[in-house]
Parts: structure tokens; C-alpha cells; sequence
């Protein structure tokens, strides 16, 4: 809105605040993204209904609101009303600030249970039976799936494409990494985990760099091969894993139960940001490692 309105133009928003809060949030956005200049905020008239005014060079002064139509802006400007603005990072708009809901917590915890049931009743020779690697292994699945298609949408937009370009590079990677272990083997674990991990600190560190320094035809090849190359490494592992277990059921179940907890871990983002899964992606997958290495040194000679 900022780039594409005039310098002597005004921008005016008009929205429905369901909470002084989130209205406190909308000022302290406009206010920041226009280099702290206070916006107007006006009653409409009816039920919640608030209008924001801003612009570079908005004279507060000269601007006389129409008639029935008064001037709140003490009430968003007040720092007592607590609030945290939206980021990309956090960019929870209706939330108002960081919070881990404790129904959340209730019922991550009603459905892990329920879920672990089911799995041990269904799966056929799975009962008493538990991969530690392909659990955290999906795990690390399901975080990097969750933040490629969040990171994506700064490029593609918030739409059906940032899906489909995440399933797409996951399915390519996946194929192109059991391919290359049934021709080839895969590398040792350290050497698998390594080239993980370090896909993953690549991933956080230049992710940034390739939406703001490259243009958007560039970003939009570069980033979603470079936010799902973790996936390829992880293929070699899951695939060694899976050839290695006495039964595909336990591995399968193990790594299903691991997904639904990489799904819940997500929602560690609400409090702490979606860059917070890259750490929680690099524990699940150091987990998963070590896990690998208990197994290789039990294993009979």
C-alpha cells in the first residue's frame, strides 16, 4: 500500500475490530510500515467498524471528519492496550499476542494418544514394536513441509500454487532419492545427516536473501528447491532405515506417529515464529540420528 500510493496521497482502511487489541495491532502496523507516522483512526458508525487514515504527509490537523464520524485515535494509541504486531515470521493477524492456547496443548495431547491406539491395534505386528529413527524422521518431515509452504507463500502469495510447488519439489526429491539409494546406496548416516543439517541451516540462512535479493521469476525457481532439499537428504536416510528394519509395518507406523507429532510442533510457531521449526527440524533430525546409531551398535554382527 505504502509503495503504490503517492507521496501526498492517504491511504484509508477500514475494518471490522472484533477487540481493542487487534485494533492496537492495525495502528502499530500502519504506524511502522509508514516510518512512525500516527494514524487517524475514526468511529464509523456502526457496530465495531473503525477507519484507519495514514500517508507520508497526512496533515492530522487539516483532515475534519465527516459529520458522525469521531476521532478514536487516543483510544488505539494508548501502549496500555497490549498487543504484538504481525511479521512475516509471525504473521498471526487475528491473534493479538503470543500465546500457546492451553486447549491446544489439551488436545494435541487427546489426539497423540488416541493415534497411538489406533496405531497399535491396526498395524499387524507393530504392538510392543517402536523405530525411533523414522519417527523423528517424520517428525523433521512434517516441520520442513509446514515452513516451505509458510516461506513459500512470501513469494507465490498465500494461494492453491505455494501447495502445489511444496508437493511437487517433495514428490521430485522423494523419487529422486530412493533412486539414487537403489543404484547407488546411501551414503553413512554421518555423512546422510550431515548434508541434512547443513541443507537445513542453508535453507534458514539464505531463505531471506533469495525472496528480498533475487527478482520474483528467480525466487520462485531458487526457493522451493531450496526450502524442500532437506527432504532429499532425509530420503536417503528414511530409505536405509526402512531397508535395514525386520518389519516395513514398525518403520511405517513409527514414521506415521512421527508425522502427526512434526504436525503438532508446528504450532509451537504461534508463539515462537515459523523460523523456530528450522531448530525444532534440526532436534527431530539429530534425534533421529542418534537413534540410527543406537540401532547400528545393537544390531547383531
Amino acid at each position: 500500500m505504502k509503495r503504490a500510493v503517492r507521496d501526498d496521497g492517504l491511504i484509508v482502511l477500514t475494518f471490522s475490530v472484533i477487540g481493542f487489541e487487534l485494533g492496537r495491532k492495525l495502528y502499530m502496523m500502519l504506524e511502522q510500515a509508514f516510518d512512525g507516522q500516527q494514524p487517524l483512526v475514526l468511529s464509523t458508525g456502526y457496530d465495531r467498524g473503525y477507519t484507519f487514515l495514514v500517508g507520508e504527509t497526512m496533515d492530522r490537523r487539516g483532515l475534519r471528519p465527516p459529520e458522525g464520524l469521531n476521532d478514536v485515535t487516543p483510544v488505539f494509541a494508548s501502549p496500555e492496550v497490549v498487543a504484538d504486531v504481525s511479521t512475516d515470521d509471525w504473521p498471526f493477524f487475528y491473534m493479538p499476542i503470543r500465546t500457546y492456547p492451553a486447549s491446544y496443548i489439551a488436545m494435541i495431547l487427546v489426539l497423540l494418544l488416541i493415534s497411538l491406539l489406533f496405531v497399535k491395534q491396526l498395524a499387524p505386528g507393530t504392538s510392543g514394536s517402536w523405530s525411533a529413527p523414522c519417527f523423528f524422521l517424520g517428525a523433521g518431515f512434517m516441520l520442513i513441509e509446514t515452513k516451505g509452504i509458510t516461506e513459500l507463500a512470501l513469494v507465490y502469495g498465500s494461494t492453491w500454487v505455494v501447495v502445489a510447488a511444496v508437493i511437487a519439489a517433495i514428490l521430485v526429491l522423494a523419487f529422486l532419492a530412493n533412486l539414487f539409494v537403489t543404484r547407488w546406496g546411501a551414503p553413512r548416516p554421518s555423512v546422510t545427516y550431515g548434508l541434512l543439517v547443513g541443507s537445513l541451516v542453508l535453507g534458514m540462512v539464505a531463505s531471506r536473501w533469495v525472496v528480498t535479493g533475487l527478482g520474483t521469476g528467480a525466487s520462485q525457481l531458487v526457493l522451493p528447491l531450496l526450502l524442500t532439499l532437506p527432504l532429499f537428504f532425509s530420503g536417503f536416510a528414511f530409505s536405509t532405515e526402512l531397508k535395514r528394519s525386520a518389519s516395513v509395518a514398525v518403520a511405517l507406523s513409527s514414521n506415521l506417529l512421527g508425522a502427526m507429532l512434526g504436525g503438532f510442533l508446528e504450532y509451537n510457531s504461534m508463539y515462537f515464529g515459523f523460523r523456530s521449526l528450522y531448530f525444532l527440524a534440526i532436534a527431530m533430525y539429530l534425534l533421529a540420528f542418534a537413534g540410527s546409531l543406537r540401532v547400528r551398535a545393537t544390531a547383531p554382527a
